[in-house]
């Protein structure tokens, strides 16, 4: 799938762009697979090449098999997702603050109010309501 990427971007730019895009996506796979390996030895070895980082912390041995690398993903990628949903929310609020009705005006005939909810659930709902008249 990266490969296929890369042949992609290279069939469509130059040799100097292509070659910074492969630099650019080595790096970066480069950091997950290094940020995965601090993960999987933090918690399945309880240290980080080889210094006990906590002597009362239980190392958790499933991290340092194979099935500890999706564990180990999956938290990372939670914990990710959870920060871009707070971001979302905190830019919602800020917007929410600043603009306190927003009107769309989709037809000559029938304006609607544009209103953006989250549920009880955190979850993001979008709204149209008419306006009373």
């Amino acid at each position: 799938m990266t490969l296929g990427r890369a042949e992609a971007f290279a069939s469509k730019n130059g040799v100097f762009v292509s070659l910074i895009d492969g630099l650019g996506s080595g790096i970066g796979f480069m950091a997950a697979l290094v940020i995965l390996g601090f993960v999987r030895e933090l918690l399945g070895s309880g240290s980080i090449v080889g210094i006990p980082i906590d002597p009362e912390l239980n190392p958790i041995t499933l991290f340092i098999l194979s099935p500890g690398a999706f564990l180990g993903l999956g938290m990372i990628l939670a914990f990710i997702n959870m920060l871009k949903h707070r971001k979302e929310k905190k830019t919602y609020v800020e917007h929410e603050n600043n603009l306190k009705s927003t009107t769309l005006v989709t037809s000559k005939v029938k304006p609607e109010t544009d209103r953006r909810r989250y549920g009880p659930d955190g979850s993001f709902h979008h709204i149209l309501q008419r306006p009373a008249r």
